[in-house]
């Protein structure tokens, strides 16, 4: 299997000891594959979407499996993509309340060079799919979706988009009020510019609050190429803000994850501002649109911290990442090992447990992704072999119940204060 390794993790060679509160928790085989993303639905049901290969294919499809046991065995892997000759890429998954379930992807099938963002959706759990749209079809290449849903079940789709110039990438919207079927019937829509900055925007994350207000989260160049910063912008009355410089902070700011519980919003990133050869994961809270409290430090390990997932549910939160802290207990000196670390809140952020352990610290585990299901925090990630040639699905669940916690350290204002002019 063919598999695509983070410039970032790439680079990782760390030799650090394990914090002395981590715990190492079961982890099950979803399958091979490799980006996956999980979504929970009705009666405890698990969604699974990733990257993979049928047979002997020579480009990935997008996969889909299912677990009724809180993520202890899964389905066979199913091809929902189906786009023969197009690369596809990226997905992401979100269930509507109805049960329905929505996938999204990057996928070359239209334009080798041109990729769109295709859609496609199970009214059944995942027993059926309709035929994969394109939703995007833009002339730029779309890519890195992102996947929410709203009131209503009203389907919210975000992507970093070149239309506009191949060095100065936007993030571009459009959402579905009808199941998917047509995408064109908001006032706002067909797909729209919603960053229009003089930077280029990519990594876009979305979320949708009970209220209907739609959040987007990007990393951002406007203050300087080598040094992108979190933008932020919201969506009411059909109106979207100006964008709105949320991380400001000295150096790196990347990986950017919403989430949206309880008229609150959950803005996670990575950020090598405090430390700058290894990234810390930074979480700032809003109680309402735009007014984005203190920032803390999450992670607070020795390692360097990145690919935040942040999951919320009715009072629980999370923040899940990949770290090298536990890189000293890999095989040899030079082994490249990263774990999936997190740490849970049962407050909506006030206080938060120690760090945990998710995955196997001896493995390269990257790109995690979290949801909440039945009182339990589950966590997927990809996991690389020690050859760094096969790549496998883990997922693990977490029983929240119990857990210690405390307040997360804010973090210092010298380093997430804005600096005057362009010295970013």
């Amino acid at each position: 299997m063919r598999v695509r390794f983070s410039a970032v993790v790439m680079a990782i060679n760390l030799i650090l000891s394990a914090p002395a509160d981590a715990q190492l928790l079961d982890a099950h085989t979803v399958a091979r594959g490799s980006w996956p993303a999980i979504a929970a639905g009705g009666e405890g049901r698990l969604y699974a979407t990733f990257e993979a290969y049928e047979n002997d294919a020579k480009v990935p499809d997008i996969f889909f499996s299912i677990s009724t046991n809180g993520g202890a065995t899964w389905s066979p892997a199913k091809d929902i993509s189906r786009t023969l000759t197009g690369v596809s890429r990226h997905p992401d998954i979100a269930v509507e309340k109805n049960g329905a379930v929505d996938v999204v992807w990057s996928d070359s099938s239209t334009d080798p060079t041109n990729p769109d963002i295709f859609f496609v959706r199970s009214a059944d759990g995942g027993k059926s799919w309709t035929e994969p749209m394109d939703i995007s079809n833009t002339p730029g290449v779309c890519a890195e979706p992102s996947l929410a849903i709203g009131p209503h079940d009203s389907i919210h789709v975000v992507w970093s988009d070149t239309s506009t110039g191949v060095r100065n990438r936007d993030i571009y919207y459009v959402c579905s009020k009808d199941g998917g079927r047509k995408w064109a019937k908001d006032q706002l829509l067909p797909a729209v510019d919603i960053s229009s900055t003089p930077g280029s925007s990519s990594e876009p994350s979305i979320a949708v609050g009970a209220e209907g207000i739609v959040h987007v989260a990007w990393a951002d160049t406007t203050a300087g190429a080598t040094h992108p910063d979190i933008y932020y912008v919201w969506r009411e009355n059909n109106a979207w803000t100006k964008p709105v410089n949320v991380s400001k902070s000295v150096r790196i700011s990347s990986h950017p994850t919403l989430a949206c519980d309880k008229g609150k919003v959950f803005l996670a990133w990575s950020d090598n501002s405090k430390k700058e050869t290894a990234a810390d994961i930074w979480l700032a809270v809003a109680d309402r649109p735009g007014k984005f409290a203190n920032t803390v430090n999450i992670s607070e390990t020795k390692g360097v911290s990145i690919e935040p997932s942040v999951a919320a549910d009715d009072g629980l939160l999370t923040v899940v990442w990949s770290d090298t802290t536990a890189s000293a207990r890999s095989l040899s000196a030079d082994a490249k090992t990263a774990s999936i670390f997190a740490r849970l809140s049962p407050d909506s952020a006030s206080n938060f447990s120690k760090v945990i352990s998710v995955s196997n610290p001896q493995q390269m585990a990257i790109h995690p992704h979290a949801t909440f299901a039945g009182g339990k925090m589950i966590v997927i990630w990809e996991e690389l072999d020690r050859a760094g040639e096969e790549s496998t699905i883990k997922a693990s669940s977490i029983t929240i119940k119990g857990l210690a916690t405390s307040t997360a350290a804010p973090v210092t204002p010298t380093v997430h204060r804005a600096v005057t002019g362009n010295q970013h």
